[in-house]
């Protein structure tokens, strides 16, 4: 499986996740965030970013 898929997949589950739990998306770099709104948001964001990273590495391999 690529890089980019599962990451995908990674995302809707944790999304799915924050669903179920009522757990709203937002950044978690603001402050008086409770403590699982602001992990769930923060494996969101690490998950996002990487995403975008391995997108545009899988783009510029193709490009060569």
């Amino acid at each position: 499986m690529s890089e980019t898929k599962d990451l995908r997949r990674q995302l809707r589950e944790l999304r799915s996740a924050m669903r179920v739990l009522g757990i709203r998306k937002i950044s978690p770099f603001n402050g008086g965030l409770d403590r699982d709104t602001y992990q769930y948001n923060a494996r969101r964001f690490e998950l996002e970013t990487r995403l975008k990273i391995a997108e545009r590495r899988e783009a510029n391999e193709g490009a060569t």
